[in-house]
């Protein structure tokens, strides 16, 4: 009989396996030794002694497993040995939850006698400091009762470091941009990396196999260190790519994938400053939400320097939903050393079809100028219009 409880971190299953008969205990963890229920308190009787005493002896009464990964299931077997005299009473006690132990009562066993206890259990959730227990009365005087415990840590199939998005800060238009990381694990012996999958051509990414040393560093047991670049040649503003990393583990047909994320923004020669709304760092403007018919526009500021070409034009623009008017002109009154400003106006015009572009999905313009040092620009839009 299996009990499920909700909230638990594991579930533990322990079958104490006497003369050549299985009898099943099974006991649900939480995370933490918890009260004694009522029930459990008024099943704690000690047990008789009848003649000798016996002698209980657990040649392992903790074990460490090591790690795990999150939904693996694991086994051990405790050996139970009776030293004594007389015979030896085993009896279900609490667990470290409130919880019921399943069919198991009172097993004797015999002078002389071992008996492995089989303690099973399913890891739900990480945790790096995973302990869960088993208690058993018994009618030795020396150890009335006897704690059966399993420990390590579960993780993750894989772990990729940097954790989060790999930050590139501010990138280089000129040259290469690099990253670097690693993905490991420590709950597999070994796998391969076969290859990437990004959607970015100015991205590439290459892998080789951690050394002992490094491996050691991290507690992983296999891994691959992740070097990568970026390329010139992207929009100017966020930048951002995910790629994921196809890796094959010995004995399972399909492979798995290890993503990760990597974030920037260049800069260039050109500032946008713009109104409440804008986010110059995400080349992202927020518009709110507003009618549809009554329509929105918002004016952005481009400061260019060092333009020594012609002035800064629009060639060509998308976006998606195909519903804005954009318009590019240069201030003719502006003065500023070695520097030019020119108004972008992004306008939704009255009578626009109702839209709604959250930040996980927004609206998307590009922008593709006459200028070198402008190649294109890339701007996110938020906005929800009734």
């Amino acid at each position: 009989m299996t009990h499920t409880l909700s909230k638990l971190h594991s579930f533990l299953f322990l079958s104490v396996l006497a003369l050549g008969s299985t009898t099943v205990l099974g006991i649900a963890g939480c995370g933490g030794d918890l009260p004694v229920s009522e029930e459990a308190e008024q099943k704690s009787e000690e047990l008789e002694i009848v003649g000798d005493p016996p002698k209980l002896v657990v040649e392992e009464a903790e074990h460490n497993f090591g790690s795990m990964e999150v939904g693996q299931t694991l086994e051990h077997e405790f050996v139970i040995r009776n030293d004594g005299e007389g015979v030896l009473k085993l009896k279900k006690d609490r667990s470290t939850c409130k919880c019921t132990m399943a069919e198991f009562e009172e097993v004797d066993v015999e002078p002389g006698d071992s008996y492995k206890v089989k303690l099973s259990w399913i890891a739900k959730a990480l945790d790096p400091a995973f302990s869960q227990a088993a208690y058993i009365k018994t009618n030795d005087p020396e150890n009335k009762e006897i704690e059966l415990r399993v420990v390590g840590r579960v993780d993750e199939t894989f772990d990729v470091s940097p954790t989060g998005v790999w930050a590139l800060g501010s990138m280089d238009r000129e040259g290469e941009t690099k990253f670097s990381g690693t993905i490991s694990s420590r709950v597999l012996e070994d796998f391969e990396v076969t290859g990437h999958k990004v959607d970015n051509e100015f991205v590439e990414v290459n892998y080789e196999k951690m050394s002992d040393e490094e491996l050691a560093e991290t507690g992983a047991k296999i891994g691959y260190k992740i070097n990568g670049s970026v390329k010139p040649g992207s929009p100017l503003g966020r930048f951002h790519e995910y790629v994921e990393v196809n890796v094959k583990i010995d004995g399972e047909e399909e492979e798995k994938v290890a993503p990760f994320e990597i974030e920037g923004y260049y800069a260039g020669p050109m500032q946008i400053v713009g109104p409440a709304g804008w986010v110059a760092s995400d080349m992202l403007l927020m518009l709110g939400r507003f009618s549809a018919d009554k329509g929105k526009e918002v004016t952005l500021s481009i400061f260019l320097r060092d333009n020594e070409g012609e002035p800064l034009q629009i060639e060509s623009l998308e976006a998606d939903p195909d519903i804005f008017e954009i318009s590019l002109v240069q201030d003719e009154n502006f003065e500023g050393k070695n520097r030019e400003r020119y108004e972008l106006t992004i306008a939704v015009p009255p009578g626009s079809p109702s839209v709604v572009h959250e930040k996980y999905d927004p609206a998307t313009i590009s922008i593709k100028t006459n200028s070198p040092l402008v190649n294109e620009m890339f701007i996110r839009v938020v906005m929800v219009t009734y």
